[in-house]
């Protein structure tokens, strides 16, 4: 008896043929549209110049527009199918080119903070335009708050005011959109009692804030643990299953991602 085919198993052709298939939908709704624009500048055009409606030129009209009005709930569906899958292409480019910028690029810069800012300006274009034209967006070695528990390598506000920047009013009132960076320079691997009490000091920073964070970045010179690293993947620490978070392990040569899908 032959083996039943696996129905789950990914074919390495899969994503070239989804590019096939979208290659497809796409010249047919540009051909459909180019030709419902060629109908209506031919209709401007005949009834701006008044022209006689024969009967030959009627009849081909008529059957012009009834062959665009039977495709046209066809060339809308198309167009929702086109537009669907951009944002899924999207984050899984990113994702493509969060790992290759971080383990594959070196790591520039005099200091840890500095290494780790360039790192994040080269991924994400907008910390680099903030350090360029709005300084006090981007701050190292502070806390969220005055009785702050943690001590920030890198705080940087995505939604700083432009305008009015009273920073205490913002951070209180407005609603801050934060990618963090905290780096632990310790003897041993970082250990899951350390980011549940990294966790507790998140919980304490922001209460009472209204806020967003893009993603946490905890970076460690000597590397996570197992059992860290497992718990971050898994979600089992209650407090950092909150938010985004992201291990980075540093390195003499740049940064290593220790959690990558």
């Amino acid at each position: 008896m032959e083996p039943e085919p696996v129905e789950d198993e990914t074919s390495p052709f899969a994503f070239a043929d989804e590019i096939l298939s979208y290659s497809n939908r796409l010249w047919k709704t540009l051909a459909y549209f180019s030709a419902l624009s060629v109908f209506l500048v031919i209709l401007v055009i005949w009834i701006a110049l008044e022209l006689p409606s024969t009967g030959d030129w009627a009849l081909l009209l008529y059957g012009y527009a009834s062959l665009l009005i039977i495709y046209f709930p066809v060339a809308v569906w198309n167009s929702f199918r086109l537009v669907l899958p951009l944002k899924r292409w999207m984050d899984d480019y990113f994702e493509f080119a969060f790992v290759v910028k971080f383990e594959l690029l070196p790591a520039k810069g005099k200091d840890s903070q500095e290494k780790i800012l360039n790192k994040l300006s080269e991924v994400y274009p907008r910390v680099s335009r903030l350090r360029v034209h709005t300084p006090k967006a981007v701050r190292t070695g502070v806390g969220l708050r005055r009785d702050a528990k943690i001590v920030w390598d890198a705080a940087i506000d995505l939604r700083y005011p432009r305008i009015i920047r009273i920073p205490w009013v913002h951070r209180q009132l407005g609603r801050p959109t934060y990618l963090l960076a905290k780096r632990f320079d310790v003897g041993s691997p970082v250990s899951p009692e350390t980011l549940r009490e990294f966790g507790e000091g998140l919980k304490h920073d922001l209460r009472w804030q209204n806020h967003d964070i893009i993603r946490i970045f905890i970076v460690s010179t000597t590397g996570f643990s197992p059992e860290a690293v497992a718990a971050v993947r898994e979600e089992s620490i209650p407090i950092l299953s909150r938010y985004p978070v992201e291990l980075v392990v540093e390195n003499p040569k740049g940064y290593a991602l220790p959690i990558k899908d």
